[in-house]
Formats: structure tokens, C-alpha cells, sequence
């Protein structure tokens, strides 16, 4: 599966405007972007006789790439933090917002095989994109693809 660059830059797009929303009238405004390989903890190993599961993990190719939008603006209500993916739903003024852009980036996540997530607490706010890790070693002239397990 390759990647497809303009979903990509639609999500970012989009997290980076509320990211510099939520900091209008900050003090110290500041947005943090990140990426990171990870592992799938609960993966098991193949055979009974493979590593303790902690080495094999560290040997294997990551399973996914997680890039994080984080900012420290006021952070999301708790009560509103199960509804930020939710179509139509906005904290923002009238005529600021739509209530689809988190949706919309939501949903590019899941096209492309992965999963958007967002994590808040006053001063900080993080929404983490998590997408499959793309086997970089094509191999007998086929395109890389997402692994999949």
C-alpha cells in the first residue's frame, strides 16, 4: 500500500490549525510535531523457541509510525474529549468552525490503515497519528506495501 501524500497533508493541515487555534492569545505558544517507530507490545513471537518477547520485539521491523501534534494551549474539556472526532461537533465559536475538520482528519487516518488519537489535560493537548509502518525492503520488482501481518 503506498502512501497517499495529499490524505497525509490533510491531516497535519488540519491538526496544526487547531493546535494553532487552541493557542490564540498564549503567552508562550509553542506546537511540537514528532515522529516515532513502534512496536506492538502484545504481538507475540512466532515459535515457542523465538526470544523473550521484549528482545524479539526490538529486532523485528516496527509495525507502525506514530507522528504527534502536540500543543500547549488549555487542553480539551473532559467532557468533551469523546465527541472531538464526532461530525459537526466544535467548542469554537459560531463562523469559526465547521465541526468537520477533526472528523475529516479522523477518517483519512482510518483509509490509510491507521488511526488517529488524541490525548488532553490542561496545558496540553496531543493528537497522535499511528499508521502501518510501509516494508521499505521491496522485494522481485513489487511495490513496497504496509505490513499488515
Amino acid at each position: 500500500m503506498e502512501v497517499d501524500r495529499r490524505r497525509i497533508e490533510q491531516i497535519f493541515v488540519n491538526l496544526i490549525e487547531n493546535a494553532a487555534h487552541a493557542l490564540r492569545g498564549a503567552s508562550a505558544p509553542r506546537i511540537e510535531l514528532a515522529a516515532q517507530c513502534t512496536h506492538d507490545p502484545s504481538r507475540p513471537a512466532r515459535r515457542a523457541s523465538d526470544r523473550a518477547r521484549e528482545t524479539h520485539s526490538a529486532e523485528r521491523a516496527p509495525d507502525s509510525v506514530a507522528f504527534s501534534v502536540t500543543d500547549n494551549g488549555p487542553g480539551i474539556d473532559p467532557e468533551h474529549l469523546p465527541y472531538v472526532f464526532d461530525p459537526f461537533f466544535t467548542t469554537k465559536d459560531p463562523g469559526e468552525g465547521s465541526g468537520l475538520g477533526l472528523w475529516n482528519a479522523h477518517r483519512l487516518a482510518e483509509l490509510l490503515g491507521g488511526r488517529l488519537e488524541v490525548a488532553s489535560q490542561s496545558g496540553r493537548t496531543c493528537f497522535r497519528l499511528v499508521l502501518p509502518a510501509a516494508d521499505t525492503n521491496a522485494g522481485h520488482g513489487e511495490t513496497p506495501r504496509a505490513d499488515h501481518r
